[in-house]
C-alpha cells in the first residue's frame, strides 16, 4: 500500500471516508458508484434542492441532508473525512444575482 493509499484509510474502519458534496447529482452518483465499487466509504451532502436522492438509491452510503453554506452542519460532517470531492455549483446565476 502507497503512502498516499495509507493516507486516506480510516483509523476506524480501515476504509478511505469521502465526503462528496452535491452527492444527489447525476455526476456526482455516478462518482459515489465508483468509490464504491473501489470500496471507499462515502457521505454524500447534498441540499435536495435541485437534485434527486433516487440517484442514490441502493448505494451502501451516508447522506447528510443539508447545504454547505450551513457552516455548523459542514463542522459536523466534514471530521473523519480524509477527502472532499466538492461538485456542489449553484444551477443557474439568474437565480443569485441581485
Amino acid at each position: 500500500m502507497s503512502k498516499e493509499t495509507e493516507r486516506f484509510q480510516s483509523r476506524k474502519t480501515g476504509r478511505s471516508q469521502i465526503l462528496v458534496t452535491s452527492g444527489a447529482g447525476f455526476i456526482a452518483a455516478n462518482l459515489i458508484r465508483m468509490l464504491v465499487q473501489l470500496g471507499y466509504q462515502v457521505t454524500a451532502l447534498d441540499n435536495l434542492s435541485t437534485r434527486r436522492r433516487e440517484y442514490l438509491k441502493g448505494l451502501p452510503i451516508e447522506f447528510a441532508l443539508g447545504d454547505i453554506l450551513d457552516l455548523n452542519l459542514v463542522a459536523q460532517v466534514v471530521p473523519g473525512h480524509s477527502a472532499i470531492a466538492h461538485l456542489a455549483t449553484i444551477r443557474s446565476t439568474n437565480r443569485y444575482t441581485g
